[in-house]
């Protein structure tokens, strides 16, 4: 065991992680330009067809689709976008495209030997040599860390923007959704944006290489290590940094995209039925910002949903929907040891099925009736200790396109 297992480990827990916010930050992008009225021309395919980075162009389609954008008008009535809106995919991209070589390098580091001496037990053979180098995995990190802090810098200029009344296309001076006289002594969204600039001023400092940083030791027998742990957990740093700047701005853009709403700016319906499906789901636990209340938790709660990789913060791939709700665990479900008795979580999970298919307005009859069924192919429980009678269950349910014969 030595250092390079430690930082390859830490590796692929960020990798993971990197990879979600990619998916997320292409979805807040699209949320912050609808609440800011941008121009989705931004993100045209055509657009992009003379920019073939496949990454970008990945995010790109995502942030099209979100947008709803499926004509090509010759201009629009806004011409352009700041760069944070309409560069987005450029920035994003970066770590879009660098995700399938920087995984190959993770992968063949956890799939590869780290121990000196290495023993060749066929031609009966001791190797000496440096196999405990962790030159790649802090290459790696310190690379991933680069384009993750940007990120952050990304999200906190959309946040800036949201909030800014010189720049949000008449949206209420930090998204305060107070009316009247209460507007002007409520502070919105302002206290967040604060802390959005402070993550992410930590975020980039630590951007600096740790590889760059050799130190000899050892009597100078150590003397050229990589700095592979540390280049790690930097990289894991800036990643809760990021995930705290995305955190705040998903929950203003949707504030924005409510305020447009109540305000017959933008019509609920001209939305994506994904998109409409993730602003109400933040809407069941993050109430409308009217007037000024702690935020914190809140904050901290939508932190701990995009590090879990919460069902609706996911994008839509290949046909997959998700929708989620909540249970109260009943008397009548739990047994004499007052726990939810092991066999009730099935009927959890039909719960859950049953509330999906009310989102496509489908029930048990229209399967029976069309032949089309909707089967439970994949059943998974997750929870530290049973449930007891007074708790509650989140239940989740996922769509899947399934070919009928």
């Amino acid at each position: 065991m030595n250092g390079t297992a430690v930082m390859t480990a830490l590796a692929c827990t960020a990798y993971k992680r990197a990879e979600y916010s990619t998916k997320l930050m292409a979805r807040i992008t699209a949320l912050s330009s609808l609440a800011l009225k941008g121009n989705s021309n931004h993100f045209d395919d055509i657009l992009f067809s003379v920019k073939p980075h496949p990454g970008q162009n990945q995010i790109a389609k995502w942030i099209q689709g979100d947008l709803n954008h499926h004509e090509h008008p010759r201009n629009s009535h806004r011409l352009q976008d700041r760069y944070s809106i309409r560069c987005a995919p450029h920035v994003i991209g970066v770590l879009a495209d660098s995700l399938p070589w920087l995984r190959s390098m993770i992968e063949n580091e956890l799939n590869s030997a780290n121990d000196n001496p290495i023993i060749d037990g066929i031609g009966e053979h001791i190797l000496h040599g440096g196999h405990f180098y962790g030159g790649h995995i802090a290459m790696a990190m310190d690379s991933m860390k680069n384009c993750v802090a940007n990120l952050a810098d990304l999200a906190d200029r959309q946040i800036a923007t949201l909030v800014d009344i010189k720049m949000n296309n008449g949206l209420p001076p930090n998204l305060t959704a107070s009316q009247g006289g209460r507007r002007h002594i409520n502070h919105g969204f302002k206290a967040i944006q604060i802390g959005c600039s402070a993550w992410t001023a930590e975020a980039l400092k630590l951007t600096m290489p740790a590889s760059v940083f050799s130190r000899s030791t050892e009597c100078h027998n150590q003397d050229k290590v990589s700095m592979g742990t540390i280049a790690a957990r930097d990289c894991l740093r800036i990643l809760q940094l990021t995930e705290q700047v995305l955190a705040a701005t998903l929950l203003a853009a949707v504030q924005g995209i409510r305020i447009r709403i109540l305000n017959a700016e933008l019509c609920r319906d001209s939305l994506t039925q994904e998109v409409q499906c993730m602003i109400d789901d933040i809407a069941s636990f993050f109430d409308l910002l009217e007037e000024d209340r702690p935020t914190d938790m809140i904050l901290r709660q939508t932190i701990d949903y995009i590090q879990n990789e919460r069902g609706l913060f996911m994008r839509k791939v290949k046909g997959i929907l998700t929708v989620a709700h909540e249970i109260d665990v009943q008397f009548y479900d739990v047994d004499a040891m007052r726990v939810v008795w092991h066999g009730n979580y099935v009927k959890y999970i039909e719960d859950a099925r049953c509330q999906l298919l009310r989102k496509f307005n489908y029930d048990y009859n229209d399967m029976e009736d069309s032949g089309y069924v909707w089967p439970i192919v994949d059943m998974r429980l997750k929870y530290v200790q049973s449930a007891e009678f007074g708790n509650k269950i989140r239940v989740e349910a996922t769509r899947l396109n399934m070919k009928h014969d």
